[in-house]
């Protein structure tokens, strides 16, 4: 019952992996480099498939609700100050912090989450400030999509509805990033996310999340973005991305990519195929699908051989053993957990 959970976190990972080597890349350079079939494996690293900064958030993310839902009842405002605390421990991990960091934490023992993946500016400029943004009070007006991808693991957690997964996802990021565009994505992703793990097939999953941002302002591009994938998604396959979903550094857009690319197949590598092929943000777009599609598909249909090679399958499994018992609650076992890292080989 909790396969899906944990799948929904190794494939936006190994989403992340697939598609960073080509990220800003033009289609027509992936595939003088790559061949006329484009990227069809992942490029690896000394054998380790390698994650970026927004991989690793994502982690810190799911410590901080961890570290909150020791305690039961904790409020929005409980649960967002520790991921905000769970960000600045990051931050301090990469050697940029001011001191604020130094929760008890897991993750800070893996060194693979010692090593700088090229954060942006803009988001070590919103951590160092103390990382204290909301949509009321935005910290900045960045539209930087790379946010769009962290937040989602609320939606694993127990306690948990379609609408306090958009709220949560969207104000987990907007503690960074300020713009509309830059939020909302991720709170969408964050309420698809929880629509799947709720058994509902993927275009409902996307529409009723899609329908969490109509009351928020700023709302109308990113709904429209997301509607075309949806429309698009119902028309003979033409073999690619719609032009429309190609297009670089919206996380409207890159979601909207990994939502198609994950209705086109059931196969992980042709949907990895299909959306980091692209002229846009092969990363984002595929972490997106990777998300989506292991809610949708649980943990057997992963590569485990691309599972194997994560550098950050150690901590990404140490960690989902210590939230193991909210997943479990979340997901309404009645059987004993099984050890993650038994689930992932």
């Amino acid at each position: 019952a909790v396969s899906p959970r944990l799948a929904s976190l190794l494939g936006g990972a190994l989403g992340d992996a697939f598609g960073s080597p080509i990220a800003g890349a033009s289609l027509a350079a992936i595939l003088q480099r790559h061949g006329p079939a484009g990227l069809r494996a992942p490029e690896r690293q000394q054998d380790s498939l390698v994650v970026s900064d927004e991989t690793q958030l994502a982690l810190f993310t799911l410590e901080g609700l961890t570290r909150a839902m020791q305690a039961p009842g904790q409020s929005e405002h409980d649960l967002l100050a520790q991921i905000r605390l769970a960000y600045l421990d990051w931050l301090e991990c990469q050697g940029l912090g001011q001191g604020e960091g130094r929760q008890p934490s897991r993750l800070l023992r893996h060194a693979a989450l010692h090593v700088q993946r090229g954060p942006s500016p803009t988001l070590i400029q919103a951590l160092q400030a103390g990382a204290r943004g909301s949509p009321e009070r935005p910290v900045n007006a960045s539209q930087d999509n790379a946010g769009t991808l962290r937040t989602s693991a609320v939606a694993l957690m127990p306690d948990m509805s379609l609408e306090r997964a958009f709220r949560l996802g969207a104000r987990a990021t907007a503690l960074t990033h300020g713009h509309p565009a830059g939020y909302l994505p991720a709170g969408i992703l964050a309420a698809a996310v929880f629509g799947l793990l709720e058994g509902k097939p993927l275009q409902t999953a996307m529409l009723h999340a899609r329908d969490q941002a109509r009351a928020m302002p700023g709302h109308e591009a990113i709904l429209q973005r997301l509607g075309g994938a949806i429309d698009a998604s119902i028309l003979p396959f033409s073999g690619c991305l719609p032009a429309a979903l190609t297009q670089a550094g919206d996380g409207a857009t890159a979601l909207a990519a990994g939502y198609y690319a994950t209705s086109r197949s059931r196969d992980f590598r042709e949907v990895m195929a299909l959306v980091a092929n692209q002229d846009g943000d092969s990363d984002i777009a595929a972490s997106a699908a990777g998300q989506l599609f292991g809610a949708a598909h649980g943990i057997e249909s992963l590569p485990h051989d691309w599972v194997q090679s994560l550098d950050v399958l150690e901590a990404l499994c140490d960690l989902s053993e210590w939230a193991l018992p909210l997943w479990c609650r979340a997901a309404g076992c009645n059987e004993p957990a099984q050890p993650v890292l038994g689930q992932a080989a």
